[in-house]
C-alpha cells in the first residue's frame, strides 16, 4: 500500500508504504526526499487490533468493482503529484486498484493529461471510494509503532515486481 505526494515545485516528496500480513502484523516505511539530499527512509513495526483488522477487511470489501490501477507514463509533467496504489492478495490472485492526482499545468499531449479518458475518470472514480482506506492508513500510522533496524525496501520485496 503505497502513497506518495510529491511537490515539484518545491522539490520535496514523502511517501508511506505498508505491508499487512495475514496475522496482523505490519511493517510501515515513511520516507522523505528533499532535492538535491538523499532520501531519508524510518522502518515500523506495529501489530494491528481486531478492530483495525476488521476495519480494514470491511474497507477492501468494498473495492471490488474498482478498475484495475493504470498508472501515468513516464516521465510526467505536473507541479505537484499523489499517488496511490493497493496490492489485495485474495484468493492466490493479485488485484491492483488505486489512483493518481496531480496540479499544474501540464500540457495536453504529455502525460499525465494525455492519458486516456477512461483511465482517468477510473483515478476520479478510485480516489473517491478509496477515501475511507486512504483515512485508515493515516489512522494506523498515527498509533505508536516501534522504530526497526530493518532495512527499508518501500515495501517492493513483497511486490509482485519483486516476484518474477
Amino acid at each position: 500500500m503505497p502513497e506518495s505526494l510529491t511537490d515539484y515545485q518545491s522539490n520535496e516528496g514523502r511517501s508511506a508504504c505498508a505491508v499487512e500480513f495475514p496475522d496482523g502484523r505490519m511493517r510501515i516505511e515513511r520516507t522523505k526526499q528533499i532535492i538535491p539530499n538523499e532520501p531519508a527512509t524510518q522502518v515500523f513495526t506495529t501489530k494491528l487490533n481486531s478492530t483495525q483488522s476488521s476495519e480494514l477487511l470491511s474497507i477492501l470489501s468494498k473495492t471490488e468493482k474498482l478498475s484495475a490501477f493504470t498508472p501515468p507514463k513516464m516521465p510526467f509533467i505536473a507541479d505537484s503529484a499523489q499517488y496511490f496504489e493497493v496490492e489485495i492478495v485474495q484468493n492466490q490472485r493479485l488485484r491492483e486498484i488505486g489512483y493518481f492526482k496531480w496540479r499544474g499545468n501540464t500540457p495536453a499531449e504529455a502525460s499525465p493529461a494525455s492519458m486516456p479518458d477512461n483511465v482517468k475518470k477510473a483515478w476520479q472514480i478510485s480516489e473517491a471510494a478509496l477515501q475511507p482506506l486512504v483515512q485508515w492508513f493515516h489512522n494506523v500510522q498515527s498509533i505508536k509503532m516501534q522504530l526497526s533496524k530493518m532495512a527499508p525496501t518501500q515495501c517492493k520485496i513483497y511486490s509482485k515486481h519483486q516476484r518474477r
